[in-house]
């Protein structure tokens, strides 16, 4: 038995390189698309969003490098306190 349904197309990679330029440029994000389709809409999503001044997108950039190299934000962090054992015989305490 042969499924009749019709394929959905893949995204091209031509699309894909440029969902992420438009992500870059705007400051925002976009869903991964799974067909040509979803990629499109998108693409015309993220042409309609405003962009972010080069000017914040470098403040932002520099910003959380900063908190990065300060480590700030590693409230998720595991703890050396909160394992026992160690290798794969690791376990939480």
């Amino acid at each position: 038995m042969t499924n009749s349904q019709p394929q959905p197309r893949k995204p091209t990679p031509k699309q894909l390189r440029y969902l992420k330029d438009l992500a870059l440029r705007t400051g925002g994000s976009f869903a991964y698309p799974q067909s040509f389709d979803q990629a499109d809409c998108e693409i015309k999503r993220l042409r309609r969003a405003k962009r972010t001044p080069t000017a914040d997108r470098r403040r932002e950039a520099r910003e959380l490098s900063r908190e990065m190299a300060e480590r700030r934000g590693d409230a998720a962090a595991v703890c050396a306190d909160e394992l026992g054992g160690y290798g794969s015989n690791a376990t939480w305490r």
